[in-house]
């Protein structure tokens, strides 16, 4: 971390210059339209079953992914999004259903052959089928004695729960310039490659969908950290989770991590043991997160002990967080400076990195020894980080097991990253699973 990380593995990531033009990078956590991500490398492994796990009931183009939203409802847009952009302090849910590419013919064989290619004669975009809002939940309403539609909808969710293969319950949490349909997009894809197998649910918060509202963006994330907060413990007291694990990109991980820091304040008599059990937050990742560095820091102090583990990705050739650096003043937690910390914020995170329970991993070491990451949604882009996903969030394993080494930099940061032969120990890894 910190450090020049490919420097200390004597490699020499590529510095650009930093011209105003690249503004045009400063909202892109996604594109208009979500195709379906690259397989990640796990599924292209001849040892691995893939979608041979995938329930029956499930092998069709509809990818059926949960979504709460603090989103106003408007008129249907032409992705098919019911909500607007405006923010609110109540929570909507409910079931949407996303289909895989345009053609309503494909069969399920046909698609699996296809999500697994290399190279995608033609993308296969992801669209909105329909989307079914069952309750609603506002902000300070009692959370043990439950209405009785909130009631029957925890009741559907443990259903869909015990049905699962996977017994987690993931929450995702976009970036800046999303809409809701790009929300439920980039979620049913994590969905559809974790063999139809893992729950999903997208957090929706309010962005408003262009790069030109950034600021505005900015605002929205912080406020929607109480709905995210309120979400989560809905879940804990209601959900039959085993886990809820959380992921958040980018600006999604300024909602994340002030979502954590609110819950550990709406606890602040517990203990951080007592909070694990009772929260069952599992996996947290960060992914290229567009948070103050010095700011993720202190709210990482307040809430890691009622957590399971908490990993981030950095990538200090990520141009979006170049950015955003130059914008907000302040480096960036996916593209940190630690000149920025004082000397007690830098000893806890050398401390926290050396844990099992806080890893830091360098994604530029995902690419080839010559290519340049300047890639921003490599969480999913990449197929080597994003098989790292799956098998941290599906399988709760530890970096070493996941097939990453590890080295301590100048400064004493302990940074996992991808070594040469990864394909080899990441397919070593599998095995190991399956034994």
């Amino acid at each position: 971390m910190f450090d020049r990380l490919a420097t200390n593995r004597k490699m020499s990531p590529t510095r650009w210059a930093f011209p105003i033009i690249v503004l045009a990078f400063a909202g892109a956590c996604s594109p208009i339209t979500v195709n379906l991500m690259p397989a990640p490398e796990a599924f292209r492994l001849e040892q691995v079953e893939g979608f041979k796990g995938t329930p029956e009931v499930e092998r069709s183009l509809i990818v059926p992914v949960l979504y709460a939203t603090n989103r106003v409802p408007g008129k249907t847009s032409k992705d098919g999004s019911p909500y607007g952009n405006n923010y609110d302090d109540t929570l909507r849910m409910g079931v949407a259903r996303m289909q895989i590419g345009d053609d309503p013919s494909l069969e399920w064989e046909a698609l699996t052959k296809l999500s697994v290619e290399v190279e995608r004669e033609h993308d296969l975009p992801l669209r909105i089928v329909d989307v079914n809002e069952s309750v609603s939940l506002g902000h300070g309403q009692d959370l043990e004695a439950l209405p009785k539609d909130l009631a029957a909808a925890m009741a559907t969710l443990n259903e869909i729960m015990g049905s699962s293969r996977d017994p987690d319950l993931m929450i995702f949490v976009h970036g800046a310039r999303n809409t809701f349909y790009r929300a439920l997009g980039q979620a049913s894809q994590y969905r559809h490659f974790t063999g139809r197998n893992t729950v999903v649910l997208a957090f929706a918060w309010p962005s408003m969908g262009t790069l030109w509202r950034y600021g505005s963006d900015v605002k929205r994330a912080r406020q929607s950290a109480r709905q995210l907060a309120d979400l989560v413990e809905l879940l804990a007291r209601h959900s039959t989770a085993r886990k809820i694990n959380i992921l958040g990109y980018s600006l999604g991980g300024v909602v994340v991590s002030n979502a954590l820091a609110l819950l550990r304040e709406d606890h602040a008599n517990d203990t951080g043991e007592a909070l694990l059990g009772r929260l069952r937050i599992g996996e947290v990742y960060y992914a290229a997160a567009d948070i103050d560095t010095a700011e993720f820091t202190q709210q990482l102090k307040a809430y890691h002990d009622m957590v399971g583990r908490v990993s981030m990705t950095v990538n200090l050739n990520d141009k979006v967080l170049k950015m955003s650096q130059f914008r907000n003043r302040s480096s960036r937690i996916g593209r940190p400076d630690p000149d920025e910390l004082n000397s007690e914020e830098t000893n806890f995170l050398v401390e926290a990195s050396a844990t099992e329970n806080f890893d830091v991993i360098d994604a530029v070491s995902a690419v080839s020894f010559f290519d340049a990451l300047e890639a921003h949604d490599y969480w999913y882009n990449n197929p080597r980080v994003s098989t790292d996903v799956l098998m941290k969030m599906i399988f709760h394993l530890g970096p070493v097991d996941r097939g990453l080494q590890s080295i301590v930099t100048e400064r004493g940061f302990t940074v996992w990253y991808f070594p040469d032969d990864y394909q080899q120990r990441v397919s070593a890894a599998i095995d190991a699973l399956k034994r």
